[in-house]
């Protein structure tokens, strides 16, 4: 099973989906393995591994398949000193002057080159770092702001304060999409599918019923 871990956005749910499935093959052996964006879809069709969380994803090639499993919205993450902490909410627009603190490239370029594209201009980027857990590190040290996953809320990390952009649409988002071979995939692949359909179902029915009260 590929994924990758730099912005957090499958932890939960893929959680749920491994709980349930060890609980009903509990003789089946599970590996984690984790892959940068690139490589999931060659390590794929290479059957390196059976199926990936992918973040962000390219056009997915013919022979795979795949399922959106989540739609995140991107936030703005400043230090509780900074000026904007304290807003409602930002505009994009508003941080063309901001020094920005960036995952690096190579970890996910389809996720990098997103941020880019939904700020409209240049990002001043003051700093790449390996993962999110660094790049929320230096956020809180105020040595500069970041746009993540509103999912990143979810790491422990004081001194942070979240704001959602408020010029950005639906478009302000990323997903997390499940893949798969599209033929010859095994019977334990198979059930892995149906356990990860049934988790996407539960929530979706769970999200339906909160947002009805």
């Amino acid at each position: 099973i590929g994924y990758i871990q730099s912005t957090t956005t499958t932890t939960t749910l893929m959680s749920d989906i491994l709980t349930i499935y060890r609980q009903r093959f509990p003789a089946v052996e599970m590996r984690l393995r984790e892959v940068i964006i690139q490589d999931q879809l060659q390590a794929i069709q290479a059957q390196q591994i059976q199926v990936g969380f992918v973040i962000c994803p390219p056009t997915i090639p013919d022979e795979l398949d795949s399922v959106v499993i989540e739609h995140i919205p991107l936030v703005a993450a400043f230090a509780q000193s900074h000026s904007f902490a304290s807003r409602a909410s930002v505009s994009i627009h508003s941080l063309s002057n901001e020094p920005f603190i960036f995952c690096q490239r190579q970890a996910s370029h389809f996720f990098y080159d997103r941020i880019i594209q939904l700020c409209g201009f240049s990002p001043r980027i003051t700093q790449e770092v390996p993962d999110i857990h660094m790049q929320l590190g230096l956020v809180a040290a105020n040595l500069g702001i970041a746009i993540v996953p509103a999912s990143a809320a979810d790491i422990r990390n004081s001194g942070i304060v979240y704001r959602p952009l408020a010029d950005f649409d639906g478009d302000g988002a990323i997903e997390t999409v499940l893949v798969w071979r599209r033929k010859g995939i095994s019977p334990l692949v198979k059930e892995f599918l149906a356990v990860a359909r049934e988790v996407l179902g539960q929530r979706t029915h769970t999200e339906a019923s909160v947002e009805d009260m």
